[in-house]
């Protein structure tokens, strides 16, 4: 029996290699796999894991739900303002080209409740007063609430929860699901 050699010549196969991904059918077809794995439809076999834009997200809004429950704000609110908060949604992913990809996240409980001048000032949108709180002393708005007349709370201390929850999944899982920024708006 005879053996028989090969010899290869990497570099050459490397180079038509390279031609093709810089080319442009070769980017294309680069960006159609890359959707591919981002929609999870296309298992990775690199080394790593490899997380689409929703697993990112959801990762997200479990750290802002840690950061509600953990934040001490539940002092002085109402079961319902705390389940409020604790509610978080995502969007559809964007692809915004050159594999980044951009999501929503957003309150996905009620967001607002009824002020007590409905009127003039309409409604209180309850992550702000909560994450933020008042730290200055305000006018006392006097109004009906729950039927009786009151007047509203003039110091509200913030939990900034929500700053906590992106700084907590920025520091432990920012790397691992790819994220590059998260901008609050």
């Amino acid at each position: 029996m005879a053996n028989i050699g090969y010899k290869l010549n990497t570099a050459s196969i490397l180079g038509k290699v390279n031609k093709y991904l810089g080319s442009s059918a070769g980017k294309k077809k680069i960006n159609e796999s890359v959707k591919l794995i981002m929609s999870g439809t296309l298992p990775h076999s690199g080394k790593g894991s490899v997380h689409t834009p929703e697993e990112a997200a959801e990762k997200l809004c479990s750290c802002l739900r840690d950061a509600a429950n953990s934040s001490g704000m539940n002092v002085g609110q109402t079961a319902g303002q705390i389940k409020a908060v604790s509610e978080w949604a995502y969007g559809s992913p964007r692809d915004l080209g050159n594999g980044t990809w951009e999501i929503t996240v957003s309150p996905g409980g009620a967001t607002e409740r009824e002020s007590l001048v409905p009127e003039k000032y309409g409604g209180v949108d309850i992550y702000s007063l909560l994450d933020n709180g008042v730290d200055h002393t305000m006018r006392y708005v006097w109004g009906e609430w729950h039927g009786n007349y009151t007047g509203s709370r003039t110091v509200i201390s913030g939990s900034h929860f929500i700053d906590q929850g992106i700084r907590d999944f920025e520091g432990n899982y920012g790397t691992e699901y790819g994220v590059i920024s998260i901008v609050r708006s």
